[in-house]
């Protein structure tokens, strides 16, 4: 169980969850039982996931963006010439 709270506490600093709550779970982390423990786990390892998955998208989306406008660039070069 030791190390379930350990994943949990080091989980919780990148959590998008208040700050409020993160206080709350550090407090009464001690007194949760096996069970909550793993519910809280999954929550915040999908959470995690999910926001990695954002942040993948994010970056096609930029490296997308970035070529159209270099495209466009090239072309307003071209037409000036």
């Amino acid at each position: 169980m030791n190390h379930l709270k350990d994943k949990i506490l080091s989980l919780l600093p990148g959590s998008a969850i208040s700050d409020h709550k993160k206080t709350m779970i550090g407090i009464l982390i001690d007194a949760m039982n096996e069970v909550q423990l793993k519910d809280l786990f999954e929550g915040l390892k999908d959470e995690k996931e999910k926001m990695a998955g954002l942040d993948e998208k994010e970056k096609r989306i930029q490296l997308k963006y970035k070529i159209l406008l270099d495209k466009a660039g090239k072309r307003d070069h071209s037409t000036m010439a």
